[in-house]
């Protein structure tokens, strides 16, 4: 498995090589519908990925979600975080590890009491039970090097 979860530690920085605190806001609407959306650290990519907190607001109507992580095969030139929106139906090879109702206009945070490891090769879905046309999605993270 390319993706742990591990509680946070008395709401503390751990210590982290590279100290600084990423964060990206982002509106995802298209004008096709999906189901899932894919946060994927490239396997051929030399960081580890430590999520501290991942924000939903869905713009569509209230909705069930599945966070699964797996294992993805998706190589890139840059070491960025790759994320993506698709309509699957195959999510055989992945683990569920949560699930919950999120309110339409409501911000759901999705990793409240977890810091999230995702490996080179990782990745973490958000599996929505309706298909999607536009949500928002708030990720804070921390990126270390493996080796140099």
């Amino acid at each position: 498995m390319k993706v742990f979860a591990c509680g946070k530690v008395n709401e503390c920085n751990m210590y982290l090589n590279n100290s600084e605190i990423k964060e990206k806001s982002i509106k995802i609407s298209y004008d096709e519908l999906y189901n899932s959306l894919k946060f994927v650290n490239p396997k051929n990519g030399n960081l580890i990925y430590i999520i501290e907190k991942l924000e939903v607001i869905l713009c569509d109507n209230d909705n069930k979600l599945e966070v699964l992580i797996g294992e993805e095969n998706y190589e890139a030139e840059n070491d960025d975080l790759n994320i993506s929106c698709s309509f699957t139906k195959n999510f055989d090879d992945c683990i569920e590890i949560k699930n919950f109702c999120v309110v339409k206009s409501n911000r759901k945070e999705i990793f409240k009491e977890q810091r999230i490891f995702v490996l080179p090769g990782g990745c973490i879905i958000l599996n929505f039970d309706s298909k999607v046309k536009s949500l928002e999605v708030n990720i804070v993270w921390h990126e270390e090097t493996i080796h140099q």
